[in-house]
């Protein structure tokens, strides 16, 4: 977000004198239904609501719920660089999958999720005992749709949580609900949403949830109903689809890369719902350059803040794209590189090169997952750039608002579902495509379930839902880079429950095949 003012998100803070920052701290479990919300005062309904969407943005805090759904993956690393990158093992863990209860980027996605859940609890209370009308109800619904979204996380990473509904421990201490009946409850707080929730798409429904937002998350629920639940639903999610396609509110970007870009917002007609950032109004927690980038990108033309070179892709990831047409190429970082201005980016007299190499073993044959604290060993692994620089920024904070749900996305769900109903990949031929012909690729003339994983890692890579991918197509006990074939490990398709929660909540249990 930019222009912040411009937009609901923001301007509901103004107009109180909070920023989303602010709004962060505030504990709406203090208001009550007679002094707040006020009827003749819309905005003061919206404060409460923003309280949970505003904190959505700490899912990109240092990265850490985005970085449990990514680099667990085969696209996305994070390699031991000497002892840059160490961490306790938690990347090369990851990577492994040898996931550990007690990993600190497990416990904080925990956290962050439950964190949004108590707020969207504490906001519910309060609005839904304030005096029924329209505005109220849309409101409701905004919070129940963010809650929503937050337990959808609890149920892809952990399965069989919590169902906590109240702002305190009145239920008493928390216990494990079966991944089904968490399902269940996401869904009935989904289809009440979608009912009462804004049709509109503008400027002034761009960053909250509307009844759109409702139908997407319940399209990505239904496709993936026979992972969570073990019965397959594949005619909810063509129906949920098929009414956001034939809402005409939406459409394909030509342009791939502004989708993404630093000014995206409400002018992107591919975009069902995003969260807002703003890099200079103190409302971001998008750093991606920082993590991705060769620390020679430092403080440079194009960025104003410290480069880490931390995550990079797999080769063999990296290796799908091979369509040299394809505009979806623009989002990696390979070869030479140069700044904007085209003056080469330099080590010394070395111009940075980034490969599409991972040399494992070579600088550390005890320890394989080290790729040594050279220079070049920095350079290892394509870099993604999807979210790229914002010129504005004078920090490592970029107003790219972060891309949740589009509407690409939308067409190759159904199509998807449509082919899985008949078992048939080649049904979604037609729409992958149509999104080829978009992204400037040739197209198929054919099409495998494995030639549509390929299609959706080339255009969803690090939007967050390529473990979700993984995991549907049969694929996740796969091996990559160093990662053994885990095929026997079934249970690893969930992850344990945070020892910290176990410890804290009697009540809890691990899921099964931890200990």
């Amino acid at each position: 977000m930019k222009t912040i003012v411009k937009y609901t998100l923001i301007a509901a803070l103004s107009a109180t004198g909070w920023s989303c920052t602010d709004l962060q701290e505030i504990d709406s479990s203090s208001f009550n239904a007679t002094n707040f919300p006020n009827p003749s005062n819309p905005q003061t309904y919206q404060v409460i609501a923003l309280d949970p969407i505003a904190y959505l943005r700490n899912m990109l805090a240092n990265q850490q719920t985005w970085e449990v759904h990514e680099t667990v993956t085969d696209e996305c690393v994070v390699p031991t660089r000497g002892s840059d990158w160490f961490d306790g093992n938690r990347w090369r863990d990851f990577h492994y999958h040898d996931f550990k209860s007690d990993n600190n980027r497990l416990i904080n996605a925990w956290n962050w999720a439950y964190f949004g859940i108590s707020k969207s609890n504490s906001a519910l209370k309060v609005l839904e005992e304030a005096d029924p009308s329209a505005m109220r109800d849309n409101y409701i619904g905004q919070v129940k749709a963010v809650r929503a979204y937050y337990y959808w996380h609890m149920l892809d990473l952990f399965g069989n949580v919590p169902i906590v509904t109240k702002p305190d421990l009145s239920e008493g201490l928390p216990t494990n609900s079966a991944r089904a009946d968490v399902f269940k409850f996401i869904e009935t707080d989904l289809l009440a949403a979608e009912k009462v929730l804004s049709a509109d798409v503008n400027a002034l429904t761009y960053g909250v949830p509307t009844k759109w937002f409702a139908k997407g998350l319940l399209t990505k629920m239904y496709l993936n109903a026979e992972v969570y639940t073990g019965t397959p639903r594949w005619d909810d999610a063509i129906k949920q689809a098929d009414e956001i396609i034939a809402s005409s509110k939406f459409a394909f970007t030509d342009d791939y890369l502004s989708i993404f870009a630093y000014n995206n917002g409400p002018q992107i007609k591919e975009i069902i719902f995003a969260i807002a950032q703003s890099a200079n109004d103190n409302a971001s927690m998008q750093t991606f350059p920082q993590r991705f980038l060769p620390k020679e990108f430092s403080n440079s033309v194009d960025y104003k803040g410290a480069t880490w070179a931390g995550y990079s892709a797999l080769p063999e990831f990296y290796n799908t794209y091979d369509d040299p047409k394809d505009i979806r190429n623009k989002q990696w970082y390979v070869g030479p590189q140069t700044f904007s201005n085209g003056q080469p980016v330099k080590l010394g007299a070395k111009q940075v090169n980034i490969t599409n190499t991972m040399v494992w073993g070579k600088a550390n044959p005890a320890n394989p997952f080290d790729l040594g604290n050279c220079d070049e060993c920095y350079w290892q692994g394509v870099k993604n750039m999807k979210y790229g620089f914002d010129p504005s920024s004078t920090n490592a904070n970029q107003s790219n608002d972060f891309v949740i749900l589009r509407y690409t996305d939308i067409v190759l769900m159904k199509a998807e579902a449509e082919a899985r109903k008949a078992n048939n990949p080649a049904l979604a031929l037609t729409a992958v495509n149509q999104v080829r012909s978009k992204r400037g690729a040739s197209p198929l003339t054919s099409l495998t379930w494995q030639g549509l994983l390929d299609e959706r890692g080339r255009e969803f890579a690090y939007e967050m839902w390529r473990r979700n991918d993984l995991i549907r197509f049969g694929a996740w006990g796969k091996p990559w880079g160093l990662k053994p074939n885990t095929e026997t490990q079934p249970f690893k398709r969930i992850f344990p429950i945070p020892l910290q929660q176990l410890q804290a909540k009697s009540k809890l249990k691990q899921n099964p095949g931890y200990n």
